[in-house]
């Protein structure tokens, strides 16, 4: 996210990066979704981004082995939100791979708190040489 702590009432970018960190297999038809996080409302995404029952979705096609990029989504925080309140926003990476690959990743702003707080979460997938990551920042 551009800003932590964050006033209610501002608008929060996200950036998404993404990569396929196999050295062999591809990632075909490859979806990354951005699920509006509660207390916010959609404002604009980046590269075709689609606004679709509560998401953001990409379809990025066929992930090359080392393949990576990013995307960005922009929601608007709800002016009502008090002090200490904490918006958790999550990215989806999946393909249409047999077994299906999965990755995700989250972070945590806070509305107008004394200190920034970060969390991220690398997901490395358990199959031999198959691991797709996303970052949310």
């Amino acid at each position: 996210e551009a800003q932590d702590p964050l006033a209610a009432g501002t608008d929060l970018a996200y950036t998404l990066t993404f990569v396929n960190r196999s050295k062999l297999y591809t990632a075909p038809n490859a979806l990354l979704r951005f699920p509006i996080p509660a207390g916010t409302t959609f404002v604009s995404a980046s590269a075709g981004g689609a606004f679709n029952d509560g998401a953001v979705e990409w379809s990025l096609g066929t992930l090359a082995p080392a393949q990576f990029g990013t995307r960005s989504v922009v929601v608007a925080t709800s002016g009502s939100m008090v002090s200490g309140s904490l918006i958790l926003a999550e990215a989806l990476l999946s393909d249409a791979a047999t077994p299906q690959q999965r990755a995700r990743a989250n972070s945590v702003t806070e509305i107008d708190g004394l200190e920034a707080l970060e969390a991220r979460i690398d997901l490395t997938l358990d199959q031999t040489d198959w691991a797709y990551q996303v970052d949310v920042t």
